[in-house]
C-alpha cells in the first residue's frame, strides 16, 4: 500500500523495481472532462519514464476492439522505434486473443511540406511526392507486420486477422 500523491508514487515503484510499462484503468467516475484530463492521468502521461497505457474498462468486461497505433517518428534510430512499435502490436495482440477480440493496426502518414510545395511547384510533381510518401508508409507498416508475424507467430496473427489502416491526416 502506497501513501502520498499517487502519480509521484507511482513513479517511484516504476524506477524502484524497474518496471518496462505502466497499465493504469482509466475509471467512469464523473463527465467527460473528468475522465479525459484527470490530474493525475496526465501527470503519468507527461512525466512517467516508462509508456502509460490507459485503460477505458468496458461495462461488459470485455474488450472486442483493440487499436494498436504505431509510429514511424522522425528519429533516425529504426531499431529502437521499431521495438516500441513491436511492443504495442505485442500487447494489443496479446489482449485481442486473450479478450477474443479484433484487433485494428493504426498509423496516420503524411507528406511533410506538401501544402508549401503546391504553393510553388506543378500538381503533378506534388502528387507524385505525395504518393511516394503514402507507399513509403505503407510499406513501413507492412515491413513492421511482417516482423510481428515472425515475432508474435504466424497461427496467432492468422486467427486475429488484424485490419491496417494507414489513413494521411
Amino acid at each position: 500500500m502506497l501513501t502520498g500523491i499517487p502519480y509521484i508514487e507511482v513513479i517511484r515503484k516504476v524506477l524502484r523495481y524497474g518496471y518496462k510499462r505502466v497499465i493504469k484503468p482509466a475509471y467512469n467516475s464523473g463527465g467527460l472532462k473528468t475522465r479525459l484530463f484527470s490530474g493525475t492521468y496526465l501527470h503519468l502521461l507527461r512525466k512517467c519514464p516508462v509508456p502509460v497505457w490507459l485503460m477505458k474498462i468496458p461495462k461488459s468486461g470485455k474488450f472486442q476492439r483493440i487499436l494498436a497505433p504505431i509510429d514511424i517518428g522522425h528519429d533516425e534510430d529504426n531499431e529502437l522505434r521499431d521495438a516500441l512499435s513491436l511492443q504495442i502490436l505485442e500487447l494489443g495482440s496479446s489482449l485481442a486473443i486473450t479478450e477474443f477480440g479484433e484487433i485494428h493496426i493504426a498509423h496516420a502518414w503524411n507528406a511533410v511540406g506538401e501544402i508549401t510545395l503546391r504553393g510553388g511547384h506543378s500538381a503533378h510533381e506534388v502528387d507524385n511526392y505525395v504518393e511516394e510518401e503514402k507507399m513509403r508508409h505503407c510499406r513501413w507498416v507492412e515491413e513492421l507486420y511482417q516482423k510481428a508475424t515472425k515475432h508474435l507467430g504466424r497461427d496467432a496473427l492468422q486467427y486475429l486477422s488484424p485490419q491496417l489502416h494507414t489513413p494521411k491526416g
